[in-house]
Formats: C-alpha cells, sequence, structure tokens
C-alpha cells in the first residue's frame, strides 16, 4: 500500500473560513440561574393575554354604550325637530275646518267671586229656609219657573212634606255646568231619614243664593202628569247611574247605552237610554267619570212607542247638576 493512499484515508475532515461565515462554537451549556423556567415563561403569557382580553372588551363595552347614547340623543333631536316642523301656528288652528275635540274647546270655569265660608254657607241656607215673606225671596233665592209666592207656599209646607229643619252638613265646592256652586246637605227630623241638598250660586252681582229649582227638585210637567196622565216629555232632576237592562226598542246594546234614573219624589226606578257616541252618552259619561256610581243631572225624558213603562229615551242632558245654566251641557258635546 502507497503512503499517499494511507494519508488521504486518515487526514481530518477540515473546513476553511471565510470572511462573511457565521461563527461555529459547537455546542454550547446554558449557564445555571440564566432565564426563565419553561413553565413560568407559559405563564406568563397566559397572564399578559388575559389582561390584552379584558382591555379588548371594556374597549368595546365602551363602543357600545357611547352607540347607544348617540342614537338616543339622534332620536330625541329628531322628535323634537319633526314636532316644531308639524305643530300647526294658530293661524292653522283659526283656519282648520275639521272640529276640535270637545275636550280642547271645552270653556274652562273661572271664579269670578270669591267664595263663602262655611259658616256662611249655612247662614245664607238658614235665612233662606226661614223665609216666610214674598219680597224677601229674591234676596235669598235663585229662581227660574218657580214665582216668589210658590217659593214661599213651598217653604212653609216643608214641615209636612219632609219634617222640621235639622242638622246642616256643609259639603264645600261643587262647581258643575260652568257655573261656581257651594253644596249643604238639609236634614229633617222625621221618621224616615229625609234631606235636600241646598245649591248656592252667586247672581251676576257676585251675591250667593240658594237655587229654588235644584232644592225644590223641581220638573216639568209635574210627575203624576208625566207617570199617569203620559205627557211626552219631561224635564226632571234625576240620580242617574250606569245599568244594563236592554229591551223592547232598546234590546240592541250595541246602538244603545242604558242608565239607572231615580228620583226621591218617585217610588220607582227608570231605565233612559242614549244613543252609543250620541252628546247625550257623552255628557251622561262625563258626569259619571269621577268614580261614583251615581251622579245628578238635569235631563229630558221621552216616550217612545213600543217601550216598556219604565223604558224611556234622554232626549236632552240639560245639567251635571240641578242648577241649569244658559246653555244645555250636552252642547257642549255636539
Amino acid at each position: 500500500m502507497k503512503s499517499d493512499d494511507i494519508k488521504r484515508s486518515v487526514r481530518s475532515q477540515r473546513h476553511d473560513r471565510h470572511a462573511g461565515d457565521a461563527p461555529n462554537m459547537g455546542r454550547v451549556t446554558r449557564m445555571p440561574g440564566t432565564g426563565l423556567p419553561k413553565g413560568e415563561r407559559r405563564k406568563r403569557k397566559r397572564s399578559e393575554g388575559g389582561r390584552n382580553s379584558k382591555v379588548r372588551q371594556g374597549r368595546a363595552l365602551s363602543i357600545k354604550i357611547w352607540s347607544v347614547m348617540l342614537l338616543f340623543a339622534a332620536l330625541v333631536c329628531l322628535g323634537v325637530g319633526l314636532w316644531f316642523g308639524l305643530r300647526p301656528g294658530e293661524e292653522k288652528l283659526a283656519g282648520h275646518a275639521a272640529p276640535l275635540p270637545v275636550e280642547e274647546v271645552k270653556p274652562s270655569r273661572i271664579s269670578r267671586f270669591p267664595t263663602p265660608s262655611e259658616e256662611e254657607t249655612v247662614e245664607i241656607v238658614k235665612k233662606g229656609l226661614a223665609t216666610r215673606e214674598v219680597a224677601e225671596v229674591s234676596n235669598h233665592f235663585r229662581t227660574d219657573i218657580a214665582q216668589p209666592a210658590g217659593v214661599v207656599e213651598f217653604l212653609s209646607s216643608l214641615p209636612t212634606r219632609d219634617g222640621t229643619v235639622g242638622n246642616l252638613e256643609w259639603l264645600g265646592s261643587m262647581d258643575a255646568n260652568n257655573l261656581q256652586l257651594e253644596g249643604v246637605i238639609v236634614h229633617f227630623n222625621s221618621e224616615k231619614p229625609r234631606n235636600r241638598i241646598a245649591l248656592l250660586t252667586p247672581d251676576p252681582q257676585g251675591v250667593w243664593k240658594m237655587d229654588f229649582d235644584a232644592f225644590a227638585r223641581t220638573v216639568e210637567p209635574s210627575w203624576p202628569d208625566f207617570l199617569e196622565k203620559r205627557a211626552d216629555t219631561i224635564q226632571a232632576r234625576i240620580y242617574v247611574g250606569r245599568d244594563s237592562y236592554y229591551n223592547g226598542p232598546f234590546s240592541d246594546e250595541s246602538q244603545w247605552t242604558c242608565y239607572g234614573l231615580a228620583s226621591p219624589d218617585t217610588d220607582e226606578v227608570y231605565y233612559g237610554y242614549c244613543k252609543v257616541n250620541s252628546p247625550q252618552a257623552a255628557a251622561l259619561n262625563r258626569i259619571l267619570s269621577k268614580d261614583a256610581s251615581l251622579g245628578r243631572a238635569t235631563v229630558e225624558m221621552k216616550r217612545v212607542p213600543d217601550a216598556q213603562a219604565r223604558q224611556y229615551l234622554i232626549s236632552r242632558v240639560i245639567a251635571e247638576d240641578w242648577v241649569t245654566g244658559s246653555v244645555a251641557f250636552d252642547q257642549g258635546f255636539e
């Protein structure tokens, strides 16, 4: 074997470094105590990721809240703009052809005169009940169809009719029918409890007086003339409440509204009917809209062919109480 072949087979494999080559230091062992264990490195990465996730969630929530607030503000501005843009001016309302709802055009009552105190109100009633001279009637009473002589005759017959005057119970202000009203219940001493209501209202000069027709519960014609002599109509001061008796010509409850009617001067309860959505029905509904099962009203009742004995048409609602004004109450609902 040649010596040259031997040299080639045992020659070390050496690579010479050239400029730009990376240094080759071989395997280098990590020095103890340097760096972080793998477990701690993974834990730090996870905690930093959780904080970043919370930050992103907080930013998303803030963006949502501000978006909702901006949307709400935009809607408010839009609504205000539409309201001012669509609201009619006074000149438009003045030329509006369609009638406005009754609630908007109904005139409100303005107290023109100071109301009397409880003591003053009771004293006015006492003086009125003690009136026995025709010349004194106008000083204490407001009258409509009653004549002064008839007023004195009625007052003189009260002890026989109702009993002697007992306690006077003050009710306070009871304004109705666009009138200033003060009320007092007059209790009578009799075997059966009897009472009348005294309603006071000021005259044009501001002098408070009893309304005689309200106190006497005046009807025109009389109850006997209407019930027994069968007069066609009656103007009566009655108590009214809702009822549900539908029969005869008033059997269709989709067309009629039923009311129970009663007077302290008769023994019967009557049934009054108004056309649904009529001015009379609206007027009675207004009277009964104050959470009361009964109300006082002055109405015109009319006979109807083929109706039962106690069934009547309510053709007018003259007043929402027993004191009548210059304009019928149901006219405000036409």
